[in-house]
């Protein structure tokens, strides 16, 4: 066994060059925590009592004798120093997540294992729904990693995802393109996903993620690269500007908040101000007044009108000098949704496109001559390097006025100039929801028969002429595609094999409803493939109409079916997080039990929309075997046992888990509707294989 002073040394070691592996002694046991190196340049405190590391906005707390792990909201609000450990029980500063770790023999191997469960917030605030969300998330991972002996990653509990774009006045110069996107890149934590510059805007968006704390930090890396290269004194270009690094929004991906965002913001503007002593502004979500929510209001007059500008007490930053830095100007910082950068290409005049984008935009022009289109922002300039004019457009809310609607009024204005359209642009990445709504739309309006995800974002490049100044590859340009943190870890992403061995495993789950769930999923694809396999076909030609209608429910419930795999497994994450609530007193016993209810009968939804989920199927699947291919018979007929047996696990899942839930009512329901989805299954079962005998 070696000492904890040399344990101590090795830890700081490993944190400090990234390693991925620790190992930690005590002097009654040796553990082995496995971790992807998300803390970096850390401080190690003094060797004796409990470790404490200190990173970016976290503060991560070992304790040798329960190795307790503490990730701290803001590392400024505590300094943590050996002295203050004893009171961190008693601490009323709001947590991320508090984690308590015990050693745990395996019986076969004899190894150590990790067996963490996810504790209670010290003193919770009061409301906060994103303390338990994540914990809820967070136990069903660490369990599940835990029983299949895989290493646990600090990224299993986070998973938390900002995105970062920051615009940068500057695009033309290919040397301070690279040397920002260096700065970036070269952030820890940080991953960056597109850099899309332009000569005639000299401007240049980076798009890049990570966790809070290394997107902020990634963001003063790029300004302070920026700052020695960029004079703004000198620059020109046909979009909107106002410093060198004009614009810095925070957006939320996963696992966070907007206030998460707004807190990125501030601690970025702060942090940049003191760095560079310069202006920044608050916008959006993060704007502290009413009149600085919008960024063209808060970049009227632009970087030229500065100057003055701050020498007005209504235009004060929020933080920095109220000096004009010639070299920088003034930079803006704050939160918001999802932007799609969407730009479409016309054969005319600057003067031209901008009066289209005076008539589609909000603003319009002005109060007396409101615009079309909500939530849109836009402007006309002329693409030297394309030699087209663009209209220019911020979508702030593609689910309020989508990107097709855009477009659509677009082309409508140049149709009534008599100026042709030839395509569009992207600028950055852009949301999946926001391409196949559009698919939606033409399929609709066109009536068309595309149900593959990759169709149709294939027929939105080809509709919108998305590619028509440069490629554009899905899996670049789509933020989904660019970002899948834990999309490795899902069931539904293990190979066939891998899904079969981990049932097979000494573990709880996956189990009996993750494999109902696997085996409905497949029922689905099979009465896809059945109609597949009719649809298109010379001799069947008369019945291309009847299948457009039966393939596309099958194969949204072959997709919808695969994600109950997973759901199935983390059912229980609301009850195992009730089972850790405290129980001290009578009130804090009867709400432990009350969630504890509550969460057994989201256990019991699980299984239950499964059964419902198959029902609606039977009506389509009673017909595919009436007008299918007769060579694909047997295909529904497997179709048909498939999703008769997954109706029986979800019906035997729901049964055992309303064993320990004391609502009498909601048990009765329960069992009358499960039993009703039951003999629907079977009954409907026995109508598809007598469909099927008939046919030859």
């Amino acid at each position: 066994m070696r000492c904890w002073r040399e344990t101590r040394r090795e830890l700081a070691s490993c944190y400090n060059t990234c390693s991925r592996r620790t190992s930690m002694c005590t002097k009654n046991q040796r553990r082995h925590l496995s971790c992807r190196a998300g803390i970096h340049q850390t401080h190690l405190h003094k060797s004796s009592g409990p470790v404490v590391l200190e990173s970016g906005g976290n503060v991560l707390v070992l304790d040798s004798s329960s190795v307790v792990l503490c990730f701290f909201l803001n590392v400024s609000a505590l300094r943590s120093s050996e002295r203050d450990l004893p009171s961190l029980k008693s601490t009323s500063l709001h947590l991320k997540h508090v984690f308590i770790a015990e050693t745990l023999q395996d019986s076969d191997t004899g190894t150590n294992l990790w067996n963490l469960s996810v504790q209670r917030c010290i003193r919770v605030t009061p409301g906060c729904s994103a303390c338990w969300e994540v914990k809820k998330r967070a136990v069903f991972w660490i369990n599940w990693k835990v029983e299949q002996r895989r290493p646990l990653t600090f990224e299993d509990v986070m998973a938390q995802l900002v995105e970062c774009v920051p615009n940068f006045s500057e695009g033309r110069s290919r040397e301070v393109i690279d040397a920002i996107s260096a700065a970036i890149s070269g952030t820890s934590g940080c991953s960056l996903l597109d850099v899309d510059s332009g000569a005639s805007t000299n401007r240049t968006v980076y798009t890049f993620v990570g966790s809070p704390e290394a997107v902020v930090e990634g963001a003063l890396n790029a300004a302070r690269q920026a700052f020695s290269l960029i004079d703004m004194s000198r620059h020109s270009g046909e979009h909107p500007r106002t410093g060198a690094l004009d614009v810095c929004p925070f957006i939320p991906v996963q696992n966070v908040t907007m206030d998460d965002c707004v807190q990125c913001a501030n601690l970025f503007g702060q942090k940049l101000a003191e760095m560079l002593h310069v202006p920044v502004y608050l916008y959006g979500e993060a704007a502290r007044q009413e009149t600085r929510r919008s960024l063209p209001a808060v970049r009227a007059g632009e970087y030229e009108a500065l100057p003055e500008k701050l020498k007005q007490t209504e235009w004060a930053p929020d933080f920095g000098p109220a000096d004009f830095v010639p070299a920088w100007g003034a930079t803006v910082t704050g939160a918001r949704k999802f932007l799609i950068a969407y730009n479409v290409n016309l054969i005319a005049t600057k003067e031209q496109a901008h009066r289209i984008a005076l008539d589609i935009r909000e603003q319009g022009r002005g109060k007396e001559q409101p615009g079309l289109l909500k939530k849109v922002q836009g402007m006309g300039w002329y693409l030297d390097e394309a030699n087209v004019a663009q209209v220019s457009t911020n979508i702030l809310d593609y689910e309020l006025t989508p990107l097709h609607t855009v477009y659509q009024e677009i082309c409508r204005g140049a149709e009534d100039l008599k100026l042709p359209v030839v395509g569009s642009q992207i600028v950055g990445l852009i949301p999946l929801k926001a391409l196949l709504d559009a698919a939606d739309f033409y399929i609709h309006k066109e009536q068309l028969f595309v149900i593959e995800e990759e169709h149709k974002v294939r027929l939105v490049i080809t509709k919108l002429g998305l590619d028509s100044l440069g490629p554009f590859n899905p899996k670049e340009r789509i933020i989904e595609y660019m970002v899948r943190s834990q999309d490795d870890s899902r069931l539904v992403s293990l190979s066939l094999q891998k899904f079969v061995q981990s049932v097979g495993a000494r573990t709880a789950a996956p189990g009996g409803g993750s494999v109902s769930a696997a085996v409905a999923a497949l029922g689905a694809a099979l009465g896809a493939m059945v109609g597949q396999m009719t649809y298109g076909k010379r001799q069947f030609e008369n019945l291309d109409g009847v299948m457009r209608k039966l393939i596309p429910p099958f194969h949204q419930a072959m997709n919808e079916l695969l994600l109950m795999v997973d759901a199935d497994s983390t059912a229980f994450n609301s009850y195992m997080v009730a089972l850790k609530m405290p129980k001290t007193t009578k009130e804090e016993v009867l709400r432990r039990e009350a969630a504890m209810q509550e969460g057994l009968k989201r256990a019991v939804s699980v299984p239950l929309a499964l059964a419902e989920r198959i029902n609606v199927l039977w009506p389509s699947l009673k017909e595919i075997v009436v007008y299918g291919n007769v060579a694909c018979r047997s295909d529904a007929q497997v179709a048909a046992k498939a999703l008769e047996a997954a109706v029986y696990g979800a019906y035997y899942n729901v049964m055992i888990n309303l064993r320990d839930i004391r609502d009498d009512p909601f048990i009765a329901a329960t069992e009358q509707r499960a039993s009703t989805l039951l003999q629907n299954a079977k009954d409907a079962a026995t109508a598809v294989l007598a469909a099927a005998d008939q046919r030859k």
